[in-house]
């Protein structure tokens, strides 16, 4: 069940523990992501923890679930990820 002002504690990290993140520069360009998916999708982003292979993110929704929020931040990530 969601509703608005649930609290999640978000967690992905790359297959076989593989890499998500190979520099810095992705690290921020994912952070980068989420502010632009933040004004799109309003949601508070509360605390985070990003590594090279996973991250932990802790969100607050507000209109929107937390689903479609993810969606939308991994979705923009990977589509640059891929064009490097």
């Amino acid at each position: 069940m969601e509703f608005k002002g649930a609290i999640y504690h978000v967690i992905k990290r790359g297959n076989n523990r593989e890499y998500i993140f190979r520099e810095r520069d992705d690290k921020e360009f994912f952070l980068t992501c989420l502010e632009y998916i933040k004004e799109d999708s309003g949601f508070n982003l509360l605390g985070y923890v990003i590594m090279d292979n996973n991250y932990h993110l802790i969100i607050e929704t507000k209109e929107n679930p937390i689903n479609k929020i993810m969606q939308k931040a991994n979705k923009r990530y990977s589509e640059n990820y891929l064009e490097k």
